[in-house]
């Protein structure tokens, strides 16, 4: 499958990969391994542009060809029990690129 996009968590000990199956994979780095962390499979999107892991890794949000932006959110931090909480909408054409900032106190 091709890879379109990948992010990686501030302490760089995250990665998070997306492309032209449907699928998110979320993987955690230990040595210079990747072992495969869980997996976010998308009947609805046909290809995921971007992806953006956010700072505390709680939440990843993805673009995708169907114009949308989703918000998906790790429970716990569980790579196992990741559910979508928000679609945003409104492009009429693919999202192909996506910048998350998390707000500095």
């Amino acid at each position: 499958a091709v890879v379109s996009t990948q992010s990686t968590g501030d302490d760089g000990q995250f990665l998070a990969t997306g492309g032209a199956d449907k699928t998110v994979r979320l993987f955690t780095i230990e040595g210079l391994t990747l072992r495969e962390a869980g997996v976010i499979k998308h009947q609805q999107l046909k290809w995921i542009w971007n992806l953006q892991v956010s700072e505390d890794k709680e939440h990843i949000f993805i673009s995708a060809s169907e114009g949308v932006v989703q918000m998906w959110s790790r429970k716990d931090n569980s790579d196992r029990s990741v559910k979508i909480c928000r679609t945003f909408s409104g492009h009429e054409k693919s999202v192909g690129s996506l910048a998350y900032f998390e707000p500095k106190s």
